[in-house]
């Protein structure tokens, strides 16, 4: 399985358990930033009873490092923190996690995917979302009286954002205004960036409007 397509899946498992925990999700990817650098990002901000989480998302076991830097993301942001993860790697990571009074969610006492049908309901439920968010722009784009055509069709020829911005003689930082304002969805709902996604949106745009 590739790394972002695992990445995603996780986050989606990680979401569901936290809602079903009664938390409510209040953000994806969250930058963390000292006097306006970034300095972390934290996998997502969730809320329950009034207070919020910096959660931290992991796919196995958590080390001392994990748990250091869950606990300093969170204390940057003034949160609780909390991490999903498989367990803890070892005893000293347990008892570093309890003494900084860190809530760990193990995805294990929550999911269990032991039958075919349990991984092709995950698998089939995030390529909806993918499509969806890839079909949705691309279609309110169409719409639009004005568009720029030559932008689209650079975007669906260029290797990545820094070529097609110099293909179309601007910086990046204009480039990525310009996709802001024609329509352009840069990152999926889940936090994943990958220029293919703006590539297939500037195609299926191409295509919707050819169809008028």
């Amino acid at each position: 399985m590739k790394p972002k397509i695992r990445s995603l899946t996780l986050e989606v498992l990680a979401e569901d358990v936290l809602t079903s925990l009664g938390y409510n999700i209040l953000d994806r990817n969250h930058r963390v930033r000292i006097e306006g650098v970034d300095v972390a990002e934290v996998d997502l901000i969730a809320e329950k009873n009034d207070e919020k989480y910096a959660v931290e998302v992991k796919a196995g076991t958590i080390s001392v490092t994990d748990i250091r830097q869950a606990y300093t993301n969170a204390l940057i942001l003034g949160y609780k923190p909390l991490i999903i993860c498989r367990g803890y790697s070892d005893e000293s990571a347990r008892i570093l996690a309890e003494h900084l009074n860190i809530d760990v969610v193990k995805l294990q006492d929550f999911i269990v995917l032991s039958t075919p049908e349990e991984i092709y309901n995950i698998f089939f439920s995030t390529l909806v979302d993918v499509l969806l968010e890839t079909i949705s722009p691309a279609y309110q784009i169409s719409k639009k009286r004005e568009v720029d055509i030559e932008l689209l069709k650079t975007i669906i020829k260029a290797k990545n954002l820094s070529d097609a911005a110099n293909k179309l003689g601007i910086t990046v930082k204009k480039l990525i205004a310009k996709l802001k304002e024609i329509g352009l969805v840069r990152k999926t709902e889940h936090g994943v960036k990958d220029f293919n996604f703006v590539k297939l949106q500037a195609l299926l745009s191409l295509i919707f409007m050819m169809r008028k």
